[in-house]
């Protein structure tokens, strides 16, 4: 779900980034510094336990969805802007002297070679997502990390440890 929602999301950013004057490219420079330059883990901290103090609670699911998609959006910004940039501007000049519109250049000269240049960064990203969500046993929520511990110390074997690693490693050769 959350890669689902952060690349889109993502993208629409990087492309409101791009068509829209400089403070509005400020605040979303803000957001990805605020989310890339503080723990996955305080994030989601923050949205389960913080907002639910001024009265707006969610499910861990939720909760867990939200922190994720928010931080994982932030590094796929980082990610896109920096393949845009690679496009060049004379592809933008050539394009703007042909006449097309900037939301034509973008989405179909610079978007295409943008995630061609992105998608070694990007399946990295995915790597660390499907790590990153152990860290959700931490609201109370079952992941594979959680329950293999929660075996580990009922039945004194580390077996389920050696499964969650083999486990991982295959998400991870799926994903790569």
């Amino acid at each position: 779900a959350v890669l689902l929602l952060s690349l889109p999301l993502a993208l629409f950013i990087v492309y409101i980034a791009w068509i829209s004057p400089g403070w509005i490219q400020k605040i979303i420079d803000v957001y990805t510094w605020v989310m890339r330059g503080t723990p996955l883990l305080l994030q989601l901290f923050f949205i389960y336990y913080g907002l639910a103090i001024v009265g707006f609670s969610m499910d861990p699911v939720t909760a867990a969805i939200v922190a994720f998609t928010l931080n994982y959006t932030a590094y796929f910004v980082v990610i896109f802007k920096d393949a845009f940039f690679k496009s060049g501007s004379d592809q933008v000049e050539a394009g703007l002297a042909l006449g097309m519109k900037k939301q034509t250049i973008f989405s179909h000269v610079l978007l295409p070679q943008a995630i061609r240049q992105s998608v070694g960064i990007l399946s990295s990203e995915a790597l660390n997502l499907v790590k990153d969500t152990a860290i959700v046993s931490s609201i109370g929520m079952a992941d594979m990390l959680r329950n293999a511990k929660e075996i580990v110390i009922r039945d004194v074997t580390i077996l389920p440890f050696a499964y969650s690693f083999l486990l991982y490693l295959a998400f991870s050769g799926i994903i790569v």
